[in-house]
């Protein structure tokens, strides 16, 4: 429902009336998923004894997101619900509503609705009406102004104790900056404080245009780029003794908060999965025949906590799919297209029955890491992953799914055209989503996870070019196993991918180091300058979720301190190799050359490059330049350590690291970086330092 202009309900343009109650703008009831009320403007609505409310979800209305809507000149309310479960408000704006702003008529057990990033504008009455006291609700970065100034109170509570609920933790009370709310222009003005909490601008002129400049324009919005975040659930069920509800909300909502678009659930626990399955095995931790072990402990960890949720009727993955969606992120349930942790243990919980069953679907002769992985070749397997992905669909109520091939180099034998075997497969799964997705009226993303390298993804048979051009895919992601890679060849796979969106991933560590927060910034500027439309964040990354806050866009990074890293590749088992410059060994006397890949969009205020070697290191017998400029060595005894002081140092031993001062007029987006030593060196690792 959208693009409607609904006014003078129960009171005529001329001021007659009121006469009736209880009616709105927009009046809903009963579960209704998959419902949308969205740029419509709804106005001058008013009931006699009570009910003129712009927006009124009554009766049990269920899964309705009202979006992008402006509701001004009501007597009783912008937004009533009643009654109802996990509705969802976002970006609207409520003004001039004369008795109260937003009303709540029933507590009940669940969360009632979400309602977050809407403006709300008033002169006279409350802001709230109703049962606001049993906290079964979520409102979040909300813009608050009253226009006579008057004290704002959330229910009975000032905005600390409101706060101190878990409500409106990062909204704002502040003037919007309306072009002219009291002659109903609710344009914002450019330095609104709204646009800071997420807030975008309604094109409420589409309600005003003729129906064929409207039929002219796209019917949906553009894609926001996105921000993925994927959390690995034998992760997150090992992780403490007693896994809650509330556990879930509050990982889902610190993401929602860090600025993530996009909820990956890697559903997976080994082989087996975490949903009461007809086609695979729930994980399940057994005593027999395991030895003790430190994994051991994880896994019944898991398992207790995944079974406690299960026989308490609280399916895990649609509870966090569910707090998805009220946040208004993507929800995504990630598959891995072949595993094989813990083949040599024949009882391990990570072993599925389908996997012991059938060794003949098992690859053998292959070597290396996919040794004894299943065999796509096979009808039987193709299907059996088919089987997967049409439950986990027809079972969640997710907006995508991502084939997971970053486990394995090799999906069919060497023998077998693999690309063939594996375009079917592709060609399969996007048939299957249409279809589910054409049933429920609402499509299914089909995503994709894949060796770092062109050539990694064509040795295992993933002919990422067809997905692309054949539409098979709607957006890929580049991932080196678990390490941060950041010269990904990401122009490559757009060069061939046409408009498909690409992402990169991040992983723990870059040059086997943990990553601090300035090196994971450095990393996200570096791949946003290959090309990347957005990062991927793994929660066995084991990095703190508020560092999507500013990573989401070269814009964002452009003020931000980084520090720049170089150090040894790290072992691949996915095939895509290593795109690592280090380590490099300096004979004596000949330079060598290194090019440090360090896109700033604006000037910094200081610059500082380190070098780190195997061998400890004289700085009278090494000279170095950047960009042709030779560097002054920075004695030990006069650095201050530029970065915050819970920056930890990367360097082990400082005797083998030599820092240099580099002038920032000097910097460039590809810097080429000149060594010479006057005995044998081996470099592991360069760092630039940029602070702004």
């Amino acid at each position: 429902m959208e693009l409607n202009h609904v006014h003078h309900i129960g009171v005529l343009s001329d001021g007659d009336g009121p006469i009736l109650s209880d009616m709105a703008g927009i009046y809903t009831l009963g579960t209704q998923p998959g419902t949308l009320i969205r740029q419509n403007s709804f106005h001058d609505i008013a009931g006699l004894r009570y009910g003129g409310w712009g927006i009124y979800f009554d009766e049990g209305s269920t899964y309705i997101l009202a979006e992008e809507n402006i509701v001004y000149r009501t007597t009783h309310g912008g937004f009533h619900q009643h009654y109802g479960k996990e509705n969802v408000v976002r970006n609207n704006i409520f003004c001039h509503a004369r008795d109260f702003q937003i009303q709540r008529s029933r507590r009940e057990e669940h969360t009632s609705f979400s309602f977050e990033k809407n403006i709300i504008y008033w002169n006279s009455g409350k802001l709230l009406e109703g049962r606001f006291d049993d906290f079964h609700f979520l409102f979040d970065h909300n813009l608050y102004w009253q226009a006579h100034r008057q004290p704002i109170r959330f229910d009975t509570l000032s905005l600390a104790a409101w706060q101190n609920h878990g409500m409106d933790r990062h909204s704002l009370i502040a003037d919007p900056l309306f072009l002219d709310p009291d002659h109903d222009d609710f344009r914002l003005q450019p330095g609104s404080p709204a646009f800071q909490l997420g807030f975008e601008p309604i094109p409420i002129h589409k309600v005003f245009q003729p129906w064929s400049e409207v039929q002219e324009q796209p019917n949906e919005p553009a894609p926001r780029p996105r921000s993925l975040y994927q959390q690995d659930l034998m992760e997150f069920f090992s992780s403490r003794d007693t896994i809650t509800v509330a556990d879930i909300h509050r990982l889902t909502d610190e993401a929602a908060n860090a600025g993530v678009t996009t909820l990956v659930l890697s559903a997976q626990l080994g082989q087996n999965v975490a949903w009461p399955s007809r086609t695979a095995d729930v994980f399940t931790y057994g005593d027999v025949a395991l030895r003790r072990s430190k994994t051991d402990s994880m896994h019944k960890k898991c398992s207790d906590n995944l079974h406690r949720l299960l026989q308490a009727q609280q399916d895990p993955i649609e509870l966090f799919l569910r707090r998805a969606r009220l946040r208004g992120l993507e929800g995504v349930i990630s598959l891995r297209m072949n595993d094989r942790l813990e083949i040599d243990r024949t009882n391990s919980p990570l072993l599925s029955a389908f996997w012991q069953q059938h060794p003949a679907y098992r690859l053998t002769g292959e070597g290396g890491a996919s040794t004894y992985a299943l065999n796509f070749a096979v009808d039987q397997v193709r299907d059996y992953y088919l089987s997967l992905l049409r439950e986990a669909c027809e079972r969640y109520p997710l907006d995508g799914i991502e084939l997971d091939f970053t486990r394995q180099p090799l999906f069919s034998s060497k023998q077998e055209k693999s690309s063939v075997i594996m375009n079917l497969f592709l060609e399969q799964v996007r048939a299957t989503m249409r279809e589910i997705g054409d049933r429920r009226k609402r499509p299914i993303l089909v995503s994709a996870r894949i060796p770092s390298t062109l050539p990694g993804c064509a040795a295992a048979g993933l002919a990422v070019a067809d997905w692309c051009r054949f539409g098979w895919v709607d957006f890929l992601t580049v991932a080196p196993f678990q390490a941060t890679e950041t010269e990904i060849p990401v122009w490559e796979f757009k060069a061939v991918c046409d408009r498909t969106p690409v992402y990169t991933a991040l992983g723990g560590t870059l040059g086997k180091r943990p990553m601090a927060e300035e090196t994971i910034r450095a990393a996200a500027a570096t791949l946003f300058d290959n090309g990347a439309e957005g990062m991927y964040l793994s929660s066995t990354a084991a990095i703190s979720l508020d560092v999507f806050k500013g990573i989401s866009s070269m814009e964002a990074l452009a003020n931000q301190s980084k520090l720049y890293a170089w150090g040894p590749g790290e072992t691949t088992v996915n095939g895509s190799g290593s795109t690592a410059l280090l380590p490099i060994t300096l004979s004596a006397g000949q330079p060598r050359a290194i090019t440090l890949h360090a896109p700033e969009a604006r000037a910094p205020k200081s610059v500082f490059l380190w070098l780190e070697a195997r061998e400890e290191l004289d700085p009278d017998k090494i000279y170095v330049e950047l960009n042709d400029q030779s560097l002054e060595l920075v004695a030990s005894d006069r650095l201050t350590w530029p970065f915050a002081s819970e920056v930890k140092r990367p360097f082990h031993r400082a005797e083998r690291v030599l820092c240099f001062s580099v002038s920032p007029s000097w910097l460039q987006s590809m810097n080429q970086l000149l060594v010479v030593a006057d005995t044998p060196v081996t470099l592991d690792y360069v760092y630039l330092g940029i602070i702004h």
